[in-house]
């Protein structure tokens, strides 16, 4: 006979995130991302996995009926202070377990170290924002942690539509209604629960997956019609988020879905979880972005992505519009802001950025190992723009004085395939 509840307690005290449960081998464990067998147990046989399903599902004959039509199922269950989201699905005819553990006590903006320009797309009213990452990268977590925040500081009726829920929230400031997604639970699809949102005089909407075209178009509806509606989506940066949210439509209907993006979506947060150096603890590491019209309509490879270094923004630059959504999207580079410029060569894409940034901005620092190259131009941009480069080969010493750095250092054949793109 398996003792569950040994394999919980066992999971739980060493800060386990899930819990895998197949015949043939032992319960086995992913601790900080990487997959620990438990050496004090018993293999697990056949037969401890029909004990396992029924010790789970309890006589529920909804959830019995659903996984022998669909041979899976999704569902959560709660273990002490802690709620477990329960995967399962078949192999050999026989059952097979996969268990994320969630610590029912949801964390603070503060504690997720999450940046205060998510803060102040949260008080927006209305609009679109998507958390996104990785599977398993804490996306419930944070997204739960938005919601907390709203209902902690603002007087809303949220409604919440999940698969399953995975953390209880008491009404504080604002009233939640939390539903389940799935046969035989509150409502049975994503899409009846976004659209009859619309009926429950819902301020907040959480949608705990966008995962197809139809989802997403109800929920841009939802935010168009004045609600704020946060989701979630599996995809590794911003950047490929919207390319993502793009790929779901037709050619034809791109230019449509990018002027809708432009008006509601407010935010996109793009998170990751990491490895600390001892092993014992896994950190996350969200990065967020403000998302307008002039960024979703730059090209597919409009940028290799940014990061704060020491405080200072670096931007990986292929197209001259990048500059134009630094300067007015971010709204971060003022008139006397210093700007270097990575450069390796002199190319008209280094031209025509350069020139841009000329115009608005009277100081550039031009930081390359081909100074001769530039002295070329210096004379012109100077008679053209009237403005002041510096050129320098000390790259160290450089970016230590900069605001803002410029990347337009890449490979040739990066360029050259940027170039047949834009055509």
């Amino acid at each position: 006979m398996v003792d569950i509840d040994r394999i919980l307690k066992n999971a739980i005290e060493k800060e386990a995130s899930d819990i895998h449960l197949i015949a043939g081998i032992k319960p086995t464990l992913r601790v900080c991302r990487e997959l620990e067998m438990c050496e004090d147990f018993n293999t697990l046989s056949k037969e401890d996995m029909f004990e396992i399903y029924d010790y789970f599902i309890r006589g529920n004959l909804d959830k019995d009926k659903e996984f022998k039509e669909t041979k899976r199922l999704d569902f959560s269950y709660e273990y002490e202070e802690y709620i477990l989201r329960i995967n399962i699905s078949e192999a050999d005819e026989v059952p097979i377990f996969t268990l994320r553990i969630f610590k029912n006590t949801i964390p603070s903006l503060e504690t997720l170290r999450i940046p205060e320009s998510v803060k102040k797309a949260i008080n927006e009213s209305q609009g679109l924002i998507l958390v996104t990452g990785k599977t398993n990268s804490g996306k419930t977590t944070t997204i739960n942690a938005l919601i907390n925040y709203i209902n902690e500081t603002q007087s809303k009726m949220i409604v919440t539509l999940e698969s399953p829920v995975e953390y209880k929230h008491k009404c504080k400031k604002s009233i939640i209604v939390q539903k389940e997604v799935g046969l035989g639970q509150d409502v049975i699809t994503y899409i009846d629960g976004i659209n009859n949102s619309l009926r429950e005089d819902c301020d907040v909407l959480a949608i705990g997956e966008i995962k197809d075209k139809q989802t997403m178009e109800s929920a841009i509806e939802v935010a168009e019609a004045g609600h704020l509606v946060i989701g979630t989506l599996n995809t590794n940066s911003c950047a490929s988020t919207i390319e993502k949210i793009i790929s779901f439509y037709e050619k034809s209907d791109e230019q449509n879905i990018k002027f809708l993006l432009s008006s509601v979506l407010k935010l996109v947060i793009s998170q990751k979880i990491i490895k600390l150096l001892n092993k014992t603890h896994c950190k996350k590491l969200i990065l967020s972005k403000q998302l307008h019209e002039r960024e979703i309509f730059c090209n597919k490879l409009y940028t290799y992505g940014f990061e704060i270094i020491n405080g200072r923004w670096l931007f990986s630059v292929l197209s001259s519009k990048v500059l134009q959504y630094v300067v007015d999207t971010y709204k971060i580079v003022e008139e006397k802001a210093k700007i270097s410029v990575l450069v390796n060569d002199v190319t008209d894409i280094v031209l025509e950025n350069i020139k841009n940034i000329a115009k608005k901005y009277q100081r550039i620092n031009i930081v390359t190992n081909h100074i001769e190259k530039f002295k070329k131009i210096e004379e012109q941009l100077l008679d053209e723009y009237g403005v002041m480069m510096t050129l320098n080969n000390n790259k160290k010493k450089s970016l230590t004085k900069t605001d803002i750095i410029l990347n337009f250092d890449f490979p040739q054949e990066l360029i050259n395939k940027y170039r047949i793109a834009e055509k």
